[in-house]
């Protein structure tokens, strides 16, 4: 059988104490909670750029365009790969230095080839 704990029946100090632990595991259960669906997002977020990565190195591969080379130098970039990007810029950039969305990208990022 379990028993319930009536805090009207402790002392107020004591009773002040145990409203203030149990208001302090209800804000952890809600931090816990807010962790969890954090680190599900982020979770998400991951696989979405790794398989961003992997179809701009296909589509990449099978026609070198500036623009492509833009769009995955970005998501590289985004992935902390930053010397993998600077190549994919530079080769992209080789192809046609006067292309707008590379130049955009770079612009953008604030980097500098």
């Amino acid at each position: 059988m379990t028993s319930t704990l009536d805090l009207n029946t402790l002392s107020e100090p004591l009773r002040a104490v145990f409203q203030s632990v149990l208001g302090r595991l209800d804000e952890a259960q809600k931090l816990r909670q807010t962790a969890e669906a954090e680190q599900h997002r982020l979770t998400i977020e991951v696989k979405l750029l790794k398989e961003a990565i992997r179809l701009l190195r296909v589509a990449y591969q099978a026609r070198p365009d500036p623009e492509i080379a833009a769009h995955l130098g970005e998501v590289l970039w985004n992935d902390g790969k930053t010397e993998e990007a600077r190549k994919v810029w530079r080769e992209g950039r080789s192809r046609d230095s006067s292309n707008d969305v590379l130049r955009e990208t770079l612009a953008r990022l604030r980097v500098d080839l």
